[in-house]
């Protein structure tokens, strides 16, 4: 009786340590659930509003941490004309709810931004602070096919140039498809209004971006 009962527990121990690990495995390129602890995220995409690469690692449970580095031809998204412009961020990604079914998080991207003068307009350089903030709401559909829901606020404060602060209010969703357990296929797509306060007028603006993330 000893010996069985002893057995039942290595058994619930094993059992609840692979449940652990299988819920670890969750990974999502965009959010929702922060990636599992060791593992890290190179996750290209190119679009409208530019081309951007972003690097992210698990380093907590319910955090993780990395940078983003951007190349935009639109002003975060506006439509209407082109603008050149670089962006080099940090990049913090936090769970908030995880119920097995869907996951709830938050990503905050601080860093520095330039946009140059475009012909014809502004004569000097834009220099400014990136302060975005997006909600995800991941809602995985099978093993190989994930949704996700988002509103976004790719915030820009500018202080030289033309000075402004610039808010964008973005709403829309994508989807991410496993090629393979490391390899996943990227969409996503947000638009609304974007805010220039400065002028208290809304332009329209929109971010497409097909994508490729490697997990490794």
């Amino acid at each position: 009786m000893r010996s069985l009962s002893r057995l039942a527990v290595v058994a619930a121990v094993a059992l609840s340590s692979t449940a652990l690990a299988q819920r670890g495995s969750h990974f999502s390129a965009f959010g929702g659930d922060p990636l599992p602890t060791g593992s890290s995220l190179l996750h290209a995409q190119f679009g409208w509003p530019g081309i951007s690469a972003t690097y992210l690692t698990g380093v907590m449970p319910k955090a993780s941490f990395g940078g983003r580095f951007s190349f935009n031809y639109g002003l975060e998204g506006q439509t209407g004309g082109v603008l050149l412009g670089l962006k080099f961020q940090g990049l913090v990604r936090l769970g908030l709810l995880d119920t097995g079914k869907v996951s709830f998080g938050v990503d905050f991207a601080p860093g520095f931004a330039m946009y140059f003068p475009s012909a014809g307009g502004n004569a000097y350089t834009e220099l400014g602070v990136a302060l975005p903030v997006s909600f995800v709401l991941g809602i995985p559909l099978s093993d190989a096919l994930a949704l996700h829901a988002a509103v976004e606020l790719p915030m820009l404060i500018t202080f030289s140039g033309y000075s402004t602060f610039y808010l964008p209010i973005y709403m829309g969703g994508g989807l991410e498809y496993a090629l393979d357990r490391n390899l996943y296929l990227t969409l996503a797509l947000r638009l609304g209004p974007m805010i220039d306060v400065r002028l208290n007028r809304p332009a329209f603006g929109v971010e497409g971006l097909f994508g490729l993330a490697f997990r490794f």
